[in-house]
């Protein structure tokens, strides 16, 4: 795209512009015959949603989601049975959660208390 000259009164200023057509990244390249370097800018354009807010849900495409999801698509009518079916559910079972005693840092501290009595001990009873 070639600039083209902005205000008479504005000494290098030029202008233009760009319309994207399709979304994605885009490379801004500026250069100029009188200086030999350039300069450039990265450009990401974002297209329209898809889903556009207030607009009603595509049941075919919700059918699909269920079906590969191996789940079920129930009318609003049915949320009671929902609602009972999620309270039927067995309880899950209980989380193990293991530690190793010999990682926990109050292990390592009462072997060190047991080293310092027992070494206390022995300076008490004279023999070190």
């Amino acid at each position: 795209i070639r600039m083209l000259p902005g205000d008479k009164e504005s000494w290098g200023l030029f202008s233009n512009s760009f319309t994207p057509t399709e979304n994605g990244e885009y490379v801004l390249v500026m250069s100029s015959s009188e200086n030999p370097s350039t300069l450039t800018m990265p450009l990401s354009v974002r297209g329209t949603d898809l889903e556009k807010p207030g607009r009603p849900a595509r049941i075919e495409v919700l059918r699909e989601i269920a079906r590969i999801t191996r789940g079920r698509m129930l009318p609003a009518s049915q949320i009671e049975t929902v609602i009972k079916e999620i309270r039927d559910l067995p309880e899950p079972d209980p989380l193990e959660r293991r530690m190793k005693i010999w990682c926990h840092p109050l292990w390592g501290s009462w072997i060190l208390l047991l080293f310092g009595i027992f070494w206390t001990g022995r300076k008490i009873a004279g023999t070190v």
